[in-house]
């Protein structure tokens, strides 16, 4: 056990570095799909695109849900910084739908089935 204990630390301490690195790639992201030019501004309905082209996603997407993901700025990911896990932050514009500028989940090893996430504040 000892020696599964220094390796999810170094897993842990390696998905820490990888975002690091991709923290800059994710920002360039969010700057196109929101830069403005003389056609209109960045790419409209990003990710909700992204969300209903991805096949484990998908089914997932209900009609309603069109709405206020058409609001939806950026999608990070990010691994959790004590245990193995990940943490999602999915970023709106002002909207009609929520209050939230960002609603966040995190999912660990221990939680992955009954973790939750932030309170949803709606309009």
């Amino acid at each position: 056990t000892k020696n599964l204990a220094e390796l999810e630390t170094k897993l842990a301490k390696a998905a820490r570095d990888y975002d690091k690195l991709c923290s800059g790639i994710y920002d360039k992201r969010s700057a196109i799909l929101k830069s403005s030019d003389a056609e209109g501004s960045g790419i409209p309905d990003f990710w909700l695109g992204v969300l209903q082209g991805d096949p484990e996603v998908s089914d997932y997407v209900s009609q309603g849900d069109t709405e206020v993901l058409a609001f939806l700025e950026d999608i990070r990911v990010s691994a959790t910084a004590d245990k193995p896990g990940y943490r999602l932050q999915f970023k709106f514009a002002p909207n009609p739908f929520i209050k939230n500028k960002v609603l966040e989940r995190t999912d660990t090893v221990e939680t992955l089935t009954t973790a939750g996430g932030g309170e949803i504040r709606y309009v």
